[in-house]
């Protein structure tokens, strides 16, 4: 993904292996419709391993992928020519003819580590010393949930200038900080970035990808080439094969996030939207709404009435406020627009 001032980040995905461990009847073209998605959402990799390529057989064109091997991987050998980048574990690592021969195959290689505390992280220096670091071209660095010092981005920094090699960042949502583990990163010029979609894992967690692609758009560079208003499209299809519901307050994909109901909400909206909002809905596909409801005041009445081309006088805003409330409290709930349409019939 390339941004303005020519620098450029890469995007990789491993929602798909989730996605499988979570529901092995995925199907084949269930999954190449991810791929799909996940590429126009502004993906660069998308990480895959031996089932997920059995299941999918040739790799769609189009796409790149990144294969998830070890030293027991008896299809490495006939891998598609098409598939130029693989990714091994820290321990792969010491099977040094493995390796030579994944380099000698002219593969890009990712070797991965896990690292939680900044003491292990300082440690990767010493990667240069060893006899296999000159067939790596990146590693990927997952884990990283003790990194609460202001210093860890600075440690960071030093084992990339150490190494001169990429720098992938991974890291798991065990304390709900991987997104923004993942955007401090790359604000540091880190070159990757490892996420799945919603955050998604079935034996653990990571950065959310759309969270990190909307970071990436408001906070890095506007200029970023990704189309995330394809997002809703890309939630009904997580749903549709996983059978989980994404929450309705879910940042950047819930349904429900720029839906708004206060008085004080509703006025400060009308008047400047980045009173509240980050950034438009549009940029992520979504809607500006404005619900009524309990919690409702006069402003945010006026506001709808006008958003349903509803006449009203000033006399009368009370009362259906009023109605609005009452209805709201009986149903538990937002009132909808033609609920709210025939509360103004009687008044």
């Amino acid at each position: 993904m390339r941004l303005s001032k020519n620098r450029e980040i890469r995007v990789i995905d491993r929602t798909i292996p989730e996605v499988y461990l979570l529901n092995k009847r995925t199907s084949r073209l269930d999954i190449i419709e991810l791929c799909w998605m996940l590429k126009e959402m502004g993906v660069d990799l998308l990480e895959i391993n031996s089932e997920i390529l059995k299941k999918i057989g040739k790799p769609p064109a189009g796409i790149d992928f990144l294969y998830r091997t070890g030293v027991e991987d008896t299809k490495i050998e006939s891998l598609p020519t098409s598939i130029k980048h693989c990714i091994v574990s820290a321990e792969a690592l010491k099977e040094t003819e493995f390796i030579k021969m994944l380099y000698d195959k002219k593969f890009s290689i990712t070797a991965e580590y896990k690292i939680d505390g900044i003491e292990r992280l300082d440690k990767l220096k010493r990667l240069k010393n060893t006899s296999y670091f000159k067939f790596i071209d990146c590693i990927r660095i997952t884990g990283l949930n003790k990194c609460f010092s202001l210093n860890w981005t600075k440690v960071l920094k030093q084992v990339r200038n150490v190494l001169g090699i990429g720098i992938d960042i991974c890291p798991e949502n065990n304390y709900y900080c991987g997104t923004a583990i993942a955007i401090e990163a790359l604000m540091e010029g880190m070159d990757s970035v490892t996420a799945t979609f919603t955050g998604c894992g079935k034996e653990r967690r990571f950065g959310a990808l759309e969270e990190i692609l909307a970071g990436i758009k408001v906070l890095i560079s506007s200029e970023a080439k990704m189309n995330l208003r394809k997002l809703p499209q890309l939630s009904n299809c997580f749903t549709k094969v996983t059978g989980l519901n994404i929450h309705y307050s879910k940042p950047i994909v819930g349904k429900g996030i720029f839906i708004y109901e206060a008085g004080i909400h509703a006025d400060g909206i009308e008047k400047n939207p980045l009173t509240y909002e980050p950034f438009q809905p549009d940029i992520v596909g979504q809607k500006r709404e404005l619900a009524l409801g309990k919690h409702s005041g006069t402003r945010a009445v006026i506001v709808k009435l006008k958003e349903l081309g509803i006449q009203y006088s000033i006399e009368r805003i009370g009362e259906i406020l009023s109605c609005i409330k009452e209805k709201s409290i009986s149903v538990g709930r937002s009132l909808l627009d033609d609920e709210i349409l025939e509360i103004c019939k009687y008044i």
